[in-house]
């Protein structure tokens, strides 16, 4: 399969996603993924602001930031063109962007390697770590050079047996699910 074919594919699977289900999932991915054991010692995390058909990061966010940890969700600056890390301090301070995206409020930049881990959406993962986005290459750019632990959140439906990759693609290094976290790395 392309990488077209697999994100429709996806978009296939999730339209016969129930809500429920979709919540569900979303609750065991998050609990599994808070009481993961790489996750215990980070001091900073990036986390995306969930939007419409990704894994919810709402206990996530609450989680990170309850325990004292810095905190950083993805923002688009128009005037550079470029998605950066922003500052959270509040799960309330979120805004929407012209696409609708939640992002932070705070034009805060924080660097990825002030950061210990980044946490990722996708269409679509295989259990060696690749992964689809949404075909912009947003996320490739936030990653590119980054050398904190890379983890992708995917419900079970958009989990690949294996995926198309190109050089430029960063694979993650765990994947966790509503079943079980895969460690990714060779």
């Amino acid at each position: 399969m392309t990488k077209d074919e697999v994100r429709a594919e996806a978009a296939r699977r999730l339209r016969f996603m129930r809500e429920e289900e979709q919540a569900s999932q979303s609750q065991s991915i998050q609990k599994r993924l808070i009481h993961a054991d790489f996750l215990k010692d980070v001091e900073s995390v990036g986390c995306y602001l969930s939007w419409w058909g990704e894994v919810a990061t709402d206990r996530i966010v609450s989680h990170v930031l309850d325990g004292g940890k810095h905190l950083a969700a993805p923002k688009f600056f128009p005037e550079e063109n470029v998605w950066k890390h922003a500052l959270l301090s509040r799960p309330e301070e979120v805004t929407c962007n012209e696409w609708g995206v939640p992002e932070p409020a705070s034009d805060h930049v924080i660097k990825g390697d002030n950061l210990d881990v980044i946490i990722v959406p996708g269409q679509a993962f295989d259990t060696s770590g690749q992964r689809i986005g949404r075909g912009q290459g947003h996320y490739d750019a936030l990653l590119l050079g980054f050398k904190g632990l890379k983890v992708g959140l995917a419900f079970d439906f958009q989990v690949f047996a294996t995926l198309p990759a190109e050089s430029h693609d960063i694979s993650m290094d765990y994947l966790v699910t509503s079943d079980r976290i895969y460690a990714c790395r060779a």
